[in-house]
């Protein structure tokens, strides 16, 4: 075993005391750990990962200071209990957006990703202090794990997935992506995901692959929001299961599990929140005894499923959970819901 390395950073240069100097982008990590895996802590393998746009001067130029690159494949498990970045640079005199976002990538071939701490690919830092990240584009943040069964991705209440768009920039926003593949493995969501007019992306290819957003428990909750989520158990067996905690889009929202087996489970109270479309598609829907699902804005959600177990709003009345809010529209068979992705549309 080599010796510990306590940082790897390749933040850019900030920009020279010129009018016309622009700063350096920050660079490409690359870890490939084809015998073991990675821990990034005060306790781990490495303590810090960054790579970020340099400073910008101020009043410009606005070029470069864009978010670097870091991907990390290991086969063994991959855990992270200390930040990430790879976000833009500063803007010294905090009127404007500048720099793109960057890109984090973590992937463990065999054994589980575990996020306990923050990973940040674009800011939009407030306005309290005059030097501040306002990314121009939003950064893209993806997790995969290919763990045949347990617990394969757990993002747990303290870890944060941040692609942060401030509204006055150009854009568009970044995307976040949690992709499960085992068999009978598991994926677990709680914590912060953040796309600001971006896309947040969950699935889970297994045959019996599970998904689980916030706990039945106080104890778990998830705060996703996005322009778009889309989060999918695509198995046969596929079960996706939702508890406490926020849900909320502006344009669309989607959680599916079509296969022919295919169960979402409401299992505590939860908010579909913000004036998006919003579609629950499984072969069966349970709404527990006593759960409310409570349907932000003021447009009814679509359920398509052949088993409507829940009361009111054309459920068989199996359970007393029910729908909230806005609520919901009488269900409709699940062959005939529309498509999770629209045709040609890549993960």
């Amino acid at each position: 075993m080599g010796p510990r390395i306590p940082t790897i950073n390749t933040n850019g240069t900030s920009a020279f005391s010129n009018p016309n100097s622009n700063p350096g982008s920050g660079g490409r990590i690359t870890l490939n750990i084809l015998g073991a895996g990675l821990t990034v802590g005060p306790l781990g393998d490495l303590s810090s990962i960054t790579s970020n746009g340099g400073n910008f001067n101020f009043g410009g130029a606005y070029g470069g200071g864009n978010g670097g690159t870091i991907n990390i494949t290991a086969a063994g498990p991959i855990t992270i209990d200390s930040p990430i970045e790879a976000t833009s640079g500063r803007v010294l005199d905090g009127t404007r957006t500048a720099g793109n976002g960057g890109a984090i990538a973590l992937n463990s071939l065999n054994d589980a990703v575990a996020i306990n701490s923050r990973l940040q690919a674009s800011s939009a830092d407030p306005a309290i202090t005059t030097a501040r990240r306002r990314s121009a584009n939003g950064g893209n943040i993806t997790l995969k794990s290919g763990k045949p069964s347990g617990v394969a991705i757990n993002i747990s209440n303290t870890g944060e997935l941040l692609s942060l768009l401030d509204a006055a920039a150009p854009g568009p926003g970044g995307k976040v992506t949690i992709l499960a593949t085992g068999a009978t493995s598991s994926a677990r969501v709680n914590g912060t995901l953040r796309a600001d007019r971006g896309t947040i992306d969950i699935r889970h290819t297994g045959d019996a692959g599970q998904i689980n957003l916030g706990g039945p428990g106080a104890s778990d909750a998830i705060d996703a929001q996005g322009d778009v989520i889309k989060v999918a158990a695509l198995g046969n067996n596929g079960v996706l299961t939702i508890g406490n905690g926020l849900l909320s889009t502006d344009t669309t929202l989607k959680l599916y599990s079509p296969g022919s087996n295919g169960t979402v489970n409401f299992v505590a109270d939860v908010t579909l929140g913000g004036a998006s479309t919003k579609i629950i598609a499984g072969n069966t829907v349970n709404i527990f005894n006593g759960v409310v699902v409570t349907i932000g804005g003021s447009h009814s959600a679509s359920v398509f499923t052949n088993n409507a177990n829940y009361s009111g709003f054309g459920g068989n009345g199996s359970r007393t959970g029910t729908f909230g809010g806005a609520g919901a529209n009488n269900p409709l068979p699940l062959n005939q819901a529309p498509p999770l992705d629209v045709p040609g549309a890549k993960l």
